[in-house]
C-alpha cells in the first residue's frame, strides 16, 4: 500500500534502501525484521510493499514480473494487486501490504506492521535446499504439501520407512485412481504367430498341378 509522507509518525518508519535503486515496474526483495517483503516502484515513484512470498506456494514474489496494477508470481502466474495485494482471481487470497514512504531519496517502510505481522505469521525459512520455498502450508486440495517438504528435506529418517507420502502440483480429486491405471501382465504380451501355407489344386490341360493359395497367419494365445 503507498502512502504520503506522515511527519508525525516518521518513527514508526525504517529507512531501507535508495530510491533509484528500484527499477521503475519491477519487483525487488527486501528483508525487514525477518520478512521477505516484496517492492515495485510505480510509474510516480511512490513504492508499493506487500509480504514477498506468493501463498501458493511460498516462492519469491521478487522473481516475478508486474503486468498493468498486479504482480505476478514467475512459478504458477498467481496475481495479486499491487495496491490492496487481493488477488483479482480469487478475492479470498491476499498478500499483506505495508505503508512506504520516500524521504531524501530513501525508501521508508512501516516497521511495526513488518513487526506486527512476523509475529502473526511466523514463517519457516531456515536456509539449505528448500529456503526459496520454506514458507508453504497445505491447501484444501493438496493436503500433503508439509508431508512432501519433510521428505524433500530429511528423506524418511524422521518418518520411518512406512511415513506418509503424498503428490502436488494436482489435486487429489483430479488424480487417476488405481483401478482405473492398473493391467495385467498378460496385456502386454505379443502373441506368436505363425505363417500357414495352404495348397490347393489346380486343373490345367487335364492335368492336376500344385497351385499356392496366398498365405495366412494363425496366431495362439501367449501360455
Amino acid at each position: 500500500m503507498r502512502s504520503a509522507a506522515l511527519s508525525s509518525v516518521a518513527e514508526k518508519y525504517e529507512t531501507t534502501i535508495r530510491l533509484d535503486e528500484l527499477v521503475s515496474g519491477v519487483p525487488h526483495p527486501l528483508t525487514v525484521a525477518g520478512v521477505d517483503l516484496v517492492l515495485v516502484r510505480r510509474a510516480d515513484d511512490t513504492v508499493s510493499a506487500l509480504y514477498g512470498r506468493c501463498a501458493h506456494r511460498g516462492v519469491r514474489l521478487a522473481d516475478g514480473h508486474v503486468e498493468g496494477a498486479d504482480l505476478v508470481c514467475g512459478v504458477h502466474g498467481w496475481r495479486y494487486d499491487l495496491d490492496s495485494g487481493v488477488s483479482p482471481v480469487n478475492n479470498s487470497v491476499a498478500l499483506a501490504t505495508f505503508d512506504t514512504t520516500v524521504r531524501d531519496g530513501y525508501v521508508a517502510i512501516d516497521l511495526a506492521a513488518v513487526r506486527a505481522h512476523a509475529s502473526r505469521h511466523p514463517h519457516l525459512q531456515g536456509g539449505g535446499y528448500q529456503e526459496e520455498f520454506s514458507d508453504v502450508a497445505p491447501t484444501s486440495e493438496e493436503p500433503y504439501v508439509t508431508d512432501i517438504r519433510e521428505l524433500a528435506e530429511h528423506g524418511l529418517s524422521r518418518l520411518g520407512m512406512h511415513g506418509a507420502t503424498g503428490a502436488m502440483g494436482v489435486p487429489r480429486s483430479e488424480l487417476p485412481s488405481w483401478d482405473s491405471i492398473q493391467f495385467v501382465t498378460a496385456q502386454l504380451a505379443r502373441p506368436r504367430c505363425s505363417t500357414v501355407r495352404r495348397w490347393t489344386p489346380v486343373w490345367s490341360s487335364g492335368r492336376r498341378l500344385p497351385s499356392r493359395s496366398p498365405s495366412t497367419s494363425r496366431c495362439s494365445s501367449p501360455t
